[in-house]
């Protein structure tokens, strides 16, 4: 029997025939990971990785001749892994460490916002705002490949805008609000009957000094 190579990728298929058939009245096709079938030429997707033995079973017309005919084909798979330092900056340049992690992979290579590596853990510096992607391409010298991709998202940090000091009197109230981030932290909490998680309603007794305390989280990326 005959195949295109001894060394195949996960999920690829694979094409066997018979070379120079002669005096065979039947045969069948074992791949060696628990599926079988009849045909030439016929072809199987390997979908488990290891050292396999796919055998060709031939039959004479008599029926009492059957030769097994027996391989060997090695089934391979990598996979792209990689981490970043960050996934989320607020300020530039902000320079970030990639780490491949990735599995069975001989040759790798990076695209990252345009600029191209070839090391196996790159440092990009970005240099503006935005959303930015980040891909590493994985192949073993028997041509398996793989991709990972991960977006990276640089946004400036939030300015916090407030409402302007107003003096009040005794049993007076007013309005603060501050803008700019997703979540606020006001102190002190007391006589304030809160509106919005960013607007309150004062009613202080005495002099007293509010502070806000701002949180801005960008959405994060998808993959």
């Amino acid at each position: 029997m005959t195949y295109y190579s001894s060394s195949i990728c996960i999920n690829e298929t694979v094409t066997f025939s018979i070379v120079n058939p002669s005096n065979i009245a039947s045969y069948t096709w074992d791949f060696g990971d628990g599926n079988s079938a009849t045909g030439d030429p016929v072809s199987h997707i390997y979908r488990k990785i290891g050292t396999l033995f796919p055998t060709l079973i031939l039959n004479d017309s008599s029926g009492f001749c059957i030769i097994p005919v027996q391989d060997t084909i090695v089934i391979e798979d990598v996979k792209a892994i990689f981490t970043s330092s960050d996934t989320l900056g607020c300020e530039i340049p902000l320079a970030i460490d990639f780490t491949n992690q990735s599995i069975g992979a001989d040759q790798y290579s990076w695209n990252i916002d345009g600029v191209l590596y070839n090391n196996t853990n790159p440092t990009h510096t970005f240099a503006q705002y935005g959303s930015f992607l980040a891909e590493l391409f994985i192949e073993s010298n028997s041509g398996c490949f793989d991709t990972s991709r991960q977006q990276i998202r640089i946004s400036p940090k939030p300015q916090l805008v407030l409402s302007q000091d107003t003096g009040i009197c005794i049993g007076d109230t007013i309005i603060l609000e501050a803008s700019g981030g997703n979540t606020y932290t006001w102190n002190p909490l007391q006589s304030l009957n809160f509106i919005a998680a960013n607007k309150a309603q004062a009613f202080p007794q005495i002099n007293t000094v509010y502070n806000v305390c701002l949180l801005y989280t960008s959405p994060s990326p998808r993959d």
